[in-house]
């Protein structure tokens, strides 16, 4: 408990390329961006049901940095592992989980578009 689950990996897209697929990941999964205890971080869930998500995101110098967690019982943050809080800790886990697949994709090829060899035509 009060342990954030963190990752780092190397960026393979371009800086706007993170930023547009991000804000469209957060909105299709029902978070938005708040402000929470003097940084910005993405939120879903207000804790009448279940548990307050939320994720970081951070990229700098062509590293991604995730960190993500639950709001606990008592105000405390919680990891993404352990047995108290299970399911929304795997539910969270999932879309961290999907959020670094995305991210980690291969860039976008720019540029024309490779043609097959033309075979020589024999005549008879």
């Amino acid at each position: 408990m009060g342990k954030r689950f963190v990752t780092e990996f190397a960026a393979t897209l371009q800086p706007e390329y993170l930023e547009t697929i991000t804000r469209n990941f957060f909105a299709s999964q029902g978070f938005s961006m708040v402000q929470y205890k003097g940084e910005y971080v993405w939120r879903k869930g207000t804790g009448l049901v279940t548990a307050p998500q939320f994720i970081k995101l951070g990229y700098i110098n062509g590293v991604v940095r995730i960190e993500a967690w639950l709001k606990g019982p008592f105000g405390g943050e919680m990891g993404l592992t352990g047995f108290v809080g299970a399911i929304p800790k795997s539910m969270l886990k999932g879309v961290v989980d999907n959020l670094i697949g995305l991210l980690r994709q291969p860039p976008v090829q720019t540029g024309p578009i490779p043609q097959p060899p033309v075979q020589p035509q024999i005549r008879q």
